[in-house]
């Protein structure tokens, strides 16, 4: 479980700010974790931006194939690459070569910020013109790690009140379940 608190905004004005990460044990396979910053050269008070649990535990099943998102997925959307079904949406995401990194045993967050995006046109035409914004993750799980070109599958649920949840499963060209 992971909780936005506070967005940490940097803004372009020559300031710089220090953060930290703290990862505290919560018993063998899992820490409780917190990301943390104030403005440098301070003795200010530290703001919290994020806060939850991270948790190393067995994958979890995907709700569906790559195959089967497709079919149901099928009504073109206004954007590239981007098809939506009924409160569900699935999106093609691919990196630009120059904003690839080496890190071969993760995803890259451009990309993982791709996959989170697919969400906005699985939204209901109930939204109308509201706006959602992420403000936590429930759980994620990598199964391995992620190439420069994936799809996104997302399920929005019913949530209480404006709050609404999406489960997203990430999947490579050839079907392998990436992330969920």
């Amino acid at each position: 479980d992971i909780s936005i608190v506070e967005a940490m905004l940097i803004e372009d004005d020559g300031r710089t700010r220090t953060v930290q990460t703290i990862l505290d044990p919560d018993g063998q396979d899992a820490f409780h974790v917190r990301i943390l910053s104030r403005d440098s050269g301070t003795d200010g008070d530290w703001t919290l931006h994020l806060s939850g649990r991270i948790a190393f535990e067995d994958p979890a099943t995907p709700l569906t194939s790559l195959r089967e998102a497709q079919q149901v997925c099928s009504v073109p959307v206004p954007l590239d690459e981007l098809a939506s079904g009924s409160s569900q949406a699935l999106g093609e995401i691919s990196l630009d070569v120059s904003a690839q990194e080496a890190d071969g045993d993760g995803i890259h967050p451009v990309l993982l910020d791709g996959c989170l995006q697919a969400a906005a046109a699985a939204m209901p035409d109930a939204a109308g013109d509201r706006m959602y914004l992420p403000v936590g993750i429930g759980a994620f799980s990598l199964h391995h790690a992620a190439p420069s070109r994936c799809f996104s599958h997302v399920r929005v649920r019913a949530g209480a009140g404006a709050v609404v949840h999406a489960d997203v499963t990430v999947y490579a060209s050839d079907g392998a379940v990436l992330a969920t």
